[in-house]
């Protein structure tokens, strides 16, 4: 899937990093949830399969691997790892 919209220069609770200072508020994407076993990677403003993923499956990826910095960092459910950003790990 192809992210498309609005272009900040700054996180935001819903946006998603595309570059070095780029985040995109996409209507889509700001329903993309983390996982610490996300089903897809985001790679640029493309959101790519890592596996198969069931009709009606969840989309989610690994926000520490692919956003700087969170706009709002929370405790991860699954490992109890706190979410901040791959800058802030």
């Amino acid at each position: 899937m192809r992210l498309t919209g609005t272009i900040i220069d700054s996180p935001s609770r819903s946006s998603i990093q595309i570059g070095e200072g780029l985040h995109i508020e996409d209507e889509i994407g700001a329903f993309i949830n983390h996982s610490s076993l996300p089903s897809c990677t985001i790679r640029g403003a493309d959101v790519v399969a890592a596996k198969d993923i069931e009709v009606d499956g969840e989309i989610t990826f690994d926000y520490s691997k692919s956003e700087d910095t969170l706009a709002c960092p929370f405790v991860c459910s699954d490992t109890g790892d706190y979410i901040s950003g791959k800058r802030n790990s």
